[in-house]
């Protein structure tokens, strides 16, 4: 139950800064933004987390409602990753 308090706050401050600063500059009318749960797959050893923290992000940045990926698509989610940034 700790995780909701602590996603409340992170999402309270990223707002606060964004609605405070960002959006200013921009230009941009700001929404809210809300927090919601998502079935998010686990990744099954110790050593995938990134790929999984930066896949996950970029489906949620890109609105993505499907977080369908599993611990067996996790080296070609390496390679795609490794070669964007390389690229």
């Amino acid at each position: 139950v700790w995780y909701k308090t602590y996603c409340k706050l992170v999402a309270y401050l990223l707002e606060s800064y964004y609605s405070q600063v960002v959006h200013v500059r921009k230009g941009e009318k700001f929404l809210r933004w809300r927090v919601s749960k998502a079935a998010f797959p686990k990744q099954e050893n110790g050593d995938d987390c990134g790929i999984f923290l930066i896949h996950g992000a970029a489906c949620i940045a890109f609105n993505s409602s499907s977080f369908a990926w599993k611990q067996s698509d996790v080296n070609y989610l390496r390679r795609f990753y490794a070669g964007y940034l390389l690229a």
